[in-house]
Order: structure tokens, then sequence, then C-alpha cells
């Protein structure tokens, strides 16, 4: 069976090793998320699980064909204009998905990534002098137990 910690570590893992000096983005794992828009400046992204689906196999000595789905949420805010926080926000999502792509067995704990989904959400947030956007990362891998 799968232990999701070991997944979700892998994932803050290849995140923070991509996360070089020239970026500062916050990286978390299984906090509460982000209400701090001073923080959602510098970029900040966390990590969750979502869900594990266990299905049979009537062939070979795997028993189940295991698809496990990760939530990645990533914030992002800017004091000019809801443009240049749409911008920092893109990046942020490039960051994660080029930082995932280039590691597809997350560290050896999946055999594959089978597929990823970005959903923005559509209720950005101004507060006082700040423009406020999210989005989140569906990372769905697949593994047999």
């Amino acid at each position: 069976m799968i232990n999701f910690t070991n997944i979700t570590q892998a994932i803050q893992d290849i995140l923070k090793a991509a996360n070089t000096s020239s970026r500062s983005y916050t990286i978390t794992r299984n906090q509460v998320l982000n209400t701090d828009e001073s923080v959602a400046v510098q970029g900040w992204i966390g990590i969750y699980r979502d869900n594990v689906s266990y299905d049979p196999l009537t062939v070979g000595n795997t028993p189940y064909l295991t698809e496990v789905v990760s939530k990645i949420e990533i914030q992002s805010a800017s004091y000019s204009s809801p443009e240049d926080c749409e911008k920092r926000l893109e990046e942020i999502v490039e960051f994660v998905l080029d930082a995932l792509k280039a590691n597809p067995t997350l560290n050896g704990y999946v055999h594959m990534l089978k597929g990823i989904t970005v959903d923005y959400d559509d209720n950005y947030a101004k507060t006082t002098d700040i423009f406020f956007q999210t989005a989140t990362v569906e990372l769905t891998s697949e593994t047999r137990s």
C-alpha cells in the first residue's frame, strides 16, 4: 500500500531543490493555507494529499494499480496590478510544472506521472493595495502495489 507522506515529501524535496537563489518561493507541506498576502508576494506553494484509489489487477504478481492524486496550492500577490499578479502566478505555475515533469517518478515513489491539471481560482482578491491570485495544480500519478 502507499505511504502518502513519502509522496508529498518527494514533491516538496523536488520543488525545494529547484528553488534556486533567484527565486524565494515559500514551499510548505500540509500547512494551513496561507492568508498573508505579503508572503504571497514572493510566491507561496503548499503541497497536500488529495486521494488514493486502489484498483485490483487480475494479471501479474502486483495486485493493485494505484492512482495517487496530490494537490499543490500556488499563491501570488502584487502591489502594482492584477496583470502583474497574474504574470507572477504563471511564473510559479511554470516553475512547479517544469520541476515535476523533470522528475516524473517523484524520486522513485511512483512509476509515472499520469496527468497534471491546473485550476485557477476566479475569486481574485484585492485588499488595500495588494492583488492576490491562486491556482491549484492537481498531480495524478500511478504506481503498482
